[in-house]
C-alpha cells in the first residue's frame, strides 16, 4: 500500500532501494488490489480491480511495459473473477476458471497472450456453470471436477484439447 497508488503490484529483490512499484494498473490513490498471484514460466499471472472492467486477469514480467490486462473476459463493469489460486499447468498453457455471461463459470486458458486467452468448453452448456476445481495434471492430461444437473459434480479429463467426462 502506499498513500498516492493505493494497493497495487510492487516488487523487490529484498532491499529498500530495490523495491519498487511495477504499475499503477488502477491510477491514482484508488487500488487495484492484485491478488490470487501465480507463476507461470518467467510471467506472473494474477487478478486486479479497475472500476471499468472490474476484477480480471493480469500478467507482468516485473516491468510497467509488460504488465498488462490479458482479457475482459466478461466485458463491462462487471468481474469474471478468474480464480488462479491452485492453477494447472498443462503443456505451456495455464488453466483457470472464470465467469462469462454466456457461459457461466467454466474452464479457461491462457499462454500468456491476450489472443491465447480464450474458453476451453462451455461444458454445462448455456448460462449454468459447471464450475470447474480441484485441478490435477497428470503428465500432458488434466483432471479437474464439474458439475452438470444430469450427472452431478464428477471427474472430467483435457487431453490433446478434449474434455470429456471420465466416468458418471
Amino acid at each position: 500500500y502506499h498513500n498516492s497508488y493505493g494497493y497495487e503490484l510492487w516488487k523487490s529483490d529484498g532491499t529498500a532501494t530495490g523495491t519498487a512499484l511495477v504499475k499503477d494498473i488502477r491510477s491514482g490513490s484508488s487500488s487495484s488490489s492484485p491478488s490470487y498471484i501465480a507463476s507461470f514460466g518467467s510471467l506472473m499471472l494474477f487478478t486486479a480491480y479497475t472500476a471499468t472492467i472490474g476484477t480480471e486477469l493480469y500478467r507482468t514480467d516485473g516491468t510497467a511495459a509488460g504488465t498488462y490486462l490479458l482479457k475482459d473476459i466478461r466485458t463491462g463493469t462487471s468481474s469474471s473473477s478468474p480464480n488462479i489460486t491452485f492453477p494447472a499447468i498443462v503443456s505451456g498453457e495455464f488453466y483457470f476458471k472464470a465467469y462469462h455471461n454466456s457461459y457461466g463459470w467454466e474452464l479457461w486458458k491462457t499462454d500468456g497472450t491476450t489472443t491465447g486467452t480464450v474458453l476451453v468448453k462451455d461444458i454445462y452448456v448455456g448460462t449454468s456453470s459447471s464450475s470447474p476445481t480441484e485441478f490435477l495434471v497428470n503428465g500432458t492430461d488434466l483432471y479437474f471436477s464439474a458439475y452438470l444437473s444430469a450427472t452431478g459434480r464428477e471427474v472430467y479429463k483435457l487431453s490433446s484439447g478434449t474434455v470429456s467426462l471420465v466416468k458418471d
